[in-house]
């Protein structure tokens, strides 16, 4: 879903560059969204089309979810190779505590101090639908907030990206 808002474009000099018109974003590397739908379209296309359904015998609902898993699991493998656990297809209403922090931070949505798993769940299941940023806000040891780039390991003082959701719980 989150994928359908990129486009890709090819610069003069024949290199690809990719497009967000939702948050005007552009840059030069394939954002993760792309990344995990391709990693998607690799899964069907490895392991095929999901089994016939018959009949008499197997319960459908079983080889639904069986398959499902495997592509869940095959869309969660990040670009370094190892299984991120908690990744964006899942629910937050399922999530560990750690997970649940992650997806905020992934997604700059502001965890009150003091706030319960449950607010923070509550937190997430209302703003699952925005998508994942590039800076995320971080809270430093003097009680300040900076925003990170876990890609290109940069710090801001002020939001590069201006999407940060206030969490009012």
């Amino acid at each position: 879903m989150a994928a359908q808002a990129w486009d890709t474009h090819v610069a003069p000099d024949g290199r690809k560059y990719y497009h967000n018109p939702v948050t005007n974003v552009t840059t030069w590397e394939m954002p993760e969204e792309l990344k995990e739908a391709e990693a998607r379209q690799a899964a069907l296309s490895v392991s095929g089309p999901p089994p016939m359904l018959s009949r008499g015998g197997g319960s459908s609902v079983a080889i639904v979810e069986q398959f499902g898993a495997k592509l869940q699991k095959a869309a969660a493998v990040t670009r370094s190779g190892r299984l991120d656990v908690g990744g964006a297809d899942e629910d937050p209403a399922s999530m560990s505590a750690k997970q649940l922090k992650k997806f905020c931070a992934a997604r700059n949505i502001e965890i009150p101090d003091g706030a319960s798993v449950e607010q923070v769940r509550a937190l997430a299941v209302a703003n699952k639908h925005l998508p994942t940023v590039t800076w995320q806000r971080t809270k430093a040891p003097d009680g300040r907030y900076y925003y990170y780039n876990p890609k290109t390991k940069q710090t801001s003082w002020t939001n590069p990206e201006p999407n940060l959701v206030s969490g009012h719980v």
